[in-house]
């Protein structure tokens, strides 16, 4: 089976998982104070539907598996060599200016994110300071972070590429990422590592033609093995940062919230498992419910600027205070939601923008790029990869959060134009130019410091 033909592998990975949240939130064993149930569901069912819909005519129309793309940043090798000498020349500079210490005080950055690991609760307090409180300034944090920011998205998907003392590096750099997200008593770096892998390992199916047993096998156990390991490392961090205090099922609260403890749900669960149950209904499900308090809030419009932590704190550079706007600061004065420490959807943060009416379109526009950059990396195409991944992220996550665009939005913002131009636009020009349709078929062809870009305090 060729890639081309398995169009249904990430569609079914991103919207089956939305789904599987959904439902996680619908069965969950707790009271949910809110009477917009109904219309959260029809909500999301919608957006889900429509992102089905999207990835696929994006995939319709995306260029054909023949000849390899020409386009600039088509080819991943030298490229390969940039990312890895400048991102082991600069990679300080991110860590520096995240927990506020020179770039050289490598011993004083290790000691606290050891003291975060040993203390949970310690480490997720330093996150929730915010960064850019050190010697580094922010426009050279910016401008590293353009080329860094895709570093550990090209090194997954160039994986089986690499020789073996890039692997090494590579391997090395990835643990030194893991060691900062759990020293600042976070979950999301570590899971969104796993969900770059996993949607990498998708990408390194393009260069075969067929689809065995023992691959789809693999393919399956791995995604058990980072589902299973990311919602373990969640609940293990949640517990770590509680204090190792574990509570009965019955006593937790999800916002405002109560658990029912005769929830049939409950009497399936084996009793020493329920914390971790509990943990994961909080994890997946807190997002939904206070998009569904959202609901109540009349839009305030961010001007294309509130969707996501780094876009909001770009515009205050400039002057532009968009936050006090956003459904997240007012849901804390009209909800009590805490407008920092809780989830709140993707949904939620595109609707910023453009209110809850204009979500599902923004979604489908999205899924049909999704959906495009796969077909386009069916020709080998170096940088539609990484907007692969960028965009499977940024739908995976839509329960959650909006972060992950925060953490490669300085990336994305100089690459995801420049791929626009050259690669969507291009190829309906190159279709306009032969006089038939740029298509498949008979013809192929987040209130935030100002500087607080992507971060990680996210949970």
């Amino acid at each position: 089976m060729t890639l081309r033909n398995s169009i249904d592998t990430p569609i079914v990975a991103v919207v089956g998982f939305n789904l599987l949240t959904l439902l996680v939130f619908a069965t969950a064993p707790v009271d949910w104070e809110t009477h917009n149930l109904f219309q959260l569901y029809a909500f999301v069912s919608c957006c889900q539907l429509l992102i089905l819909v999207g990835f696929q005519l994006g995939h319709k129309n995306g260029p054909g598996a023949g000849r390899r793309s020409t386009s600039m940043l088509s080819s991943g090798d030298h490229v390969m060599d940039y990312l890895f000498a400048f991102y082991a020349s600069t990679f300080l500079v991110g860590y520096a200016y995240r927990m506020g210490f020179p770039i050289l005080d490598i011993a004083g950055m290790y000691r606290l994110l050891l003291e975060g690991v040993r203390n949970r609760a310690f480490g997720y307090e330093m996150a929730l300071r915010g960064t850019g409180l050190g010697p580094v300034p922010w426009t050279v944090y910016f401008l590293v972070s353009i080329s860094n920011q895709v570093f550990f998205i090209a090194g997954s998907f160039q994986w089986k590429r690499m020789n073996s003392i890039r692997k090494l590096l590579f391997v090395i750099f990835v643990c030194i990422e893991l060691f900062f997200s759990i020293g600042r008593g976070t979950a999301f770096g570590v899971v969104s590592v796993a969900t770059t892998f996993f949607l990498s390992s998708m990408l390194w199916a393009s260069s075969t033609r067929t689809q065995r047993t023992p691959g789809v096998l693999s393919s399956v156990l791995l995604v058990l093995f980072l589902f299973v390991g990311s919602i373990a490392f969640f609940s293990y961090n949640l517990y770590g940062r509680s204090g190792n205090v574990e509570m009965r099922a019955e006593l937790y609260k999800v916002g405002q919230s109560s658990v029912v403890g005769d929830h049939p749900v409950l009497s399936i669960v084996p009793e020493p498992l329920q914390p971790t149950y509990m943990n994961v209904v909080s994890y997946l499900c807190q997002g939904y419910y206070h998009t569904s308090l959202a609901f109540d809030l009349e839009f305030e419009s961010t001007w294309l600027l509130g969707n996501n932590p780094a876009l909001i704190s770009l515009a205050s550079v400039i002057g532009l205070d968009v936050w006090d706007r956003t459904y997240m600061h007012r849901l804390e004065a009209e909800a009590g939601v805490d407008q920092l420490g809780s989830w709140h959807s993707a949904y939620t943060w595109y609707a910023c923008d453009v209110s809850f009416y204009g979500v599902p379109v923004v979604l489908f526009c999205l899924a049909y790029l999704f959906g495009f950059s796969w077909a386009k990396s069916a020709r080998g195409d170096f940088l539609s990869k990484i907007m692969f991944v960028m965009f499977g992220n940024m739908l995976l996550f839509l329960f959650a959060n909006n972060t992950y665009l925060s953490t490669v939005f300085y990336s994305f913002m100089f690459l995801f134009p420049f791929w626009m131009v050259t690669r969507v636009c291009g190829l309906a020009r190159a279709g306009a130019l032969n006089g038939r349709p740029a298509s498949s078929g008979a013809s192929r062809s987040w209130r935030c410091s100002p500087m607080d870009a992507g971060t990680e305090t996210s949970r």
